[in-house]
């Protein structure tokens, strides 16, 4: 993969992960990346909408329709944030991502994170895309975590941009530590 990555050109039968991946047949849905974007999405996994639409793209499905009204409430412009998925191949039935799965995305999701220089936020939306950043499968403790400074993120098991985390028991007690 080169130093920023083209997804118009991305062959998936190329990079040795893709075709390891249970998914490799599945249908590619590749992430929305904005240029200069400051906001990073990272849902679970395309669904049936997403496939089958003519030019494919995370979240405009079911969940794009409540992600839309969520960032219309809070604000933002989604034509200004880049948005990826923790799996970027579609199963039929949509079911959630293995950890294997998770982990052959996840050199492709990292390359989505270097290719943002000015990322300032990442919202992870679901358990997976959750589990995914924190890097444990449980994720009950962190509903509502907010991570500080991004240096440093947790995709797959590689640890690739460590950040200071805050997590609800801190946030409880009335102040602010690392959680991990």
């Amino acid at each position: 993969l080169g130093e920023k990555m083209n997804w118009d050109e991305f062959k998936k039968e190329e990079r040795e992960e893709c075709r390891r991946c249970p998914r490799f047949e599945a249908k590619l849905v590749p992430p929305t990346v904005v240029r200069g974007a400051r906001m990073l999405v990272i849902a679970q996994a395309p669904g049936k909408d997403e496939a089958e639409y003519k030019n494919p793209r995370p979240l405009i499905g079911a969940s794009g329709r409540m992600a839309n009204a969520i960032f219309r409430h809070a604000g933002i412009d989604r034509e200004k944030i880049s948005i990826t998925n923790t799996c970027l191949c579609y199963v039929q039935g949509n079911p959630p991502p293995t950890p294997g799965e998770i982990q052959a995305c996840a050199g492709l999701v990292e390359e989505v994170i270097k290719d943002l220089p000015g990322l300032r936020v990442i919202l992870a939306m679901g358990k997976e895309a959750t589990a995914r950043m924190v890097g444990e499968r449980s994720i009950s403790v962190w509903r509502g975590s907010v991570i500080l400074r991004p240096e440093k993120v947790t995709v797959g098991s590689q640890r690739v941009l460590g950040p200071d985390v805050f997590g609800p028991k801190a946030k409880k007690a009335g102040q602010l530590k690392p959680h991990l």
